[in-house]
């Protein structure tokens, strides 16, 4: 790659490294918050120190959006808290302990805030991917493209009428509904390049219409919501990576209008298949509408589990199930699909709603909690942790780690309503192994190209020419050279200071 295509681009980062008043507010903030909701023993106490110590970590990482305490601690803030505002307001019947629910998603905010630990600062230089990278890329596009078009046709002509009967009546969605995650990161990593290498704006605009449009043709008519959702999420993160124009005002003034959409993508649903649903008929608030249409599954399904699950424990038999599911590739054998933690909980709480093809989720929380009790859940926030912040880390390596990283938040947010299999499976089989065939692609034909001679070697020495001129004649050893004192052989043995 020639120096002039050689485009840079800055990413945030950090104002400052972390330091010890960064830890002492964190560890300050914590403690504090434990020793309030334990002496005031309330719900509303509960809901305080959970609310602390997600203001804490806001305040800690200095609005650097690709710190996991900005894109992270918010939506399992909502997704903790929703259930106990809900029944506050009235608008859930409560199912169980609000107090221990609170105090079980304070503890693995904690956690996962210590794990992690405060901003670094990090000033990486973006450069354009290699040829064959981008080569991989606009192929695993238009491969995935496949899987995503006999989805959308299939259910088109099945006479299918919403995403629960295509789970319930056909194999259609785990067989091919892969196909969109791989898009999604294919059009990401093409995006990135073509915005490192300052490219026209037809060629981002293009790809923004494929990736949009796969996403609204999921939304509308195989009935999944998240598709839509992850492309405008990764696609904003990587613009204000990438853009000086997306700052993180802009940003996050476009977060919060996505939230607020979300009722709104729950009612276009399948919305162009024969039969479609119903707009929703519950009278309530613009907040409770969001907080109903997503967020309240996790926390009121902690709920139940505590209630309806005191005394059970797996110790460990679901993180085993989990790399079951993540080993297999569930799309070659539909019907086969191995027993998960979130599958035993809707067999049992969920019957009807589960044999209608539905589910109402899990928890990620309740996964550790029925292993390990609140030990359990400290041990899975902490792995996850230890995960998110290696990734961080090592996001500075270039462009290629960058997008890695940012396609992993929405798997990390969603998952909160699922079980540690979510994170497993999908960031294996739709993030390491596409980066991983972008990396041998690369490798591979960069060393055919160099040996066919079309690129340098790094690190090359220049060419020196051959000296033309006639070689001095040979003299006798120990011949006195003219302008020496002593023989050339006192000189030649002679050590050097």
């Amino acid at each position: 790659m020639s120096s002039r295509n050689c485009v840079t681009a800055t990413m945030p980062c950090a104002r400052s490294t972390p330091t010890g008043p960064q830890w002492l507010t964190l560890v300050s903030a914590i403690l504090a918050s434990g020793l309030f909701a334990f002496v005031f023993a309330t719900d509303w106490a509960a809901f305080a120190a959970f609310t602390a110590v997600a203001v804490t970590a806001l305040i800690v990482a200095r609005r650097t959006l690709l710190h996991p305490y900005i894109w992270y601690t918010p939506p399992f803030f909502l997704y903790g808290a929703a259930y106990p505002i809900l029944v506050w307001l009235g608008d859930v019947a409560p199912a169980g302990p609000l107090r221990a629910t609170l105090l079980l998603e304070w503890l693995a905010l904690a956690t996962f805030v210590m794990v992690v630990g405060p901003a670094e600062a990090r000033v990486p230089q973006l450069r354009p991917l290699a040829s064959p990278s981008r080569t991989v890329g606009w192929l695993l596009l238009g491969a995935a493209s496949v899987p995503c078009f006999l989805l959308v046709s299939s259910v088109q002509s099945s006479g299918l009428m919403n995403s629960r009967q295509i789970v319930s009546n056909s194999n259609l969605f785990t067989t091919y509904h892969w196909g969109f995650s791989i898009l999604t990161f294919a059009y990401l990593v093409l995006l990135g390049d073509a915005v490192v290498r300052k490219k026209r704006l037809w060629l981002p605009a293009a790809l923004m219409a494929v990736g949009f449009g796969w996403g609204v043709l999921s939304l509308l008519i195989a009935g999944q919501r998240a598709d839509i959702f992850r492309v405008l999420w990764v696609s904003l993160l990587m613009m204000h990576v990438l853009s000086p124009q997306f700052r993180r005002g802009r940003v996050t003034a476009i977060a919060l209008a996505l939230l607020f959409l979300v009722p709104l993508g729950q009612q276009l649903k399948s919305s162009l298949v024969a039969g479609r649903g119903a707009p929703s008929t519950r009278q309530m608030g613009a907040v409770s509408e969001v907080l109903h249409s997503e967020f309240v599954s996790a926390s009121q399904n902690l709920s139940l589990v505590i209630v309806a699950w005191a005394d059970t424990r797996y110790y460990g038999q679901t993180l085993w199930w989990d790399l079951l599911i993540t080993l297999q590739p569930t799309f070659l054998f539909p019907n086969n699909r191995p027993s998960s933690i979130t599958t035993e909980f809707n067999a049992q709480l969920y019957r009807e709603v589960l044999a209608n093809g539905g589910g109402e989720g899990f928890t990620l929380v309740g996964e550790g909690y029925t292993n390990f009790g609140p030990l359990g859940v400290v041990l899975w926030f902490a792995l996850i942790g230890l995960f998110v912040k290696r990734l961080y880390l090592r996001s500075a390596r270039g462009l290629l780690a960058v997008i890695t990283y940012v396609m992993v938040t929405p798997v990390l947010m969603f998952a909160t309503r699922g079980d540690l299999s979510n994170i497993m499976s999908q960031c294996t089989k739709h993030v390491l192994l596409p980066v991983l065939l972008i990396t041998f692609a690369d490798h591979l034909l960069s060393r055919r190209e160099r040996l066919s001679g079309h690129l340098e070697w790094p690190g090359r020495l220049p060419m020196v020419p051959f000296d033309t001129r006639e070689p001095a004649p040979l003299r006798p050893f120990g011949t006195p050279v003219a302008g020496r004192t002593k023989p050339a052989s006192a000189h030649m043995f002679r050590s050097q200071p």
